[in-house]
């Protein structure tokens, strides 16, 4: 008799370990399917801590690499928040400066139709511009006329 080398137990070899069968029936039942080249490799119990070692580690990788993606995304949104920040204010600031100069307007255009209540009328006393039509300036002429 001999010493398995996956599970340490005297007894049996490493081809005939019930541990290796143990590991492969709970794979089964999880459903794992093995490869096509399954009868080509050997799984052992011993490949099977390697493996899930490697696969550890490869996680761990992962994991790592994925905090630093999420670190430098927060950090690039922070950025763009601030951004957005300072554009907001910008536009804040225009739109109560074209409110302002809104507000001005209508009271230069108050001043302006005031003013324009206080002036004389030019037209009074005057013949119609040269662009008038002939009718008008006959009608001008007569009413001229009937005063004299």
């Amino acid at each position: 008799m001999m010493t398995c080398e996956e599970c340490g137990e005297y007894g049996h070899s490493s081809e005939r370990c019930p541990e290796e069968a143990k590991a492969l029936d709970y794979a089964r039942k999880e459903g794992w399917i093995p490869p096509s080249n399954y009868r080509q490799q050997q799984f052992t119990a011993g490949s099977a801590i390697r493996m899930s070692f490697l696969s550890r580690i490869q996680l761990k990788d992962f994991m790592e690499e994925q905090a630093k993606i999420n670190k430098d995304t927060h950090s690039k949104f922070k950025v763009v928040d601030k951004v957005l920040e300072s554009i907001d204010g910008k536009i804040t600031t225009v739109g109560s400066s074209n409110q302002q100069l809104m507000g001005m307007m209508k009271i230069l255009e108050n001043q302006l139709s005031r003013l324009a209540e206080h002036l004389p009328n030019k037209n009074e006393g005057k013949l119609p511009d040269s662009h008038a039509s002939k009718e008008s300036l006959k009608a001008s002429y007569y009413r001229i006329r009937e005063r004299d």
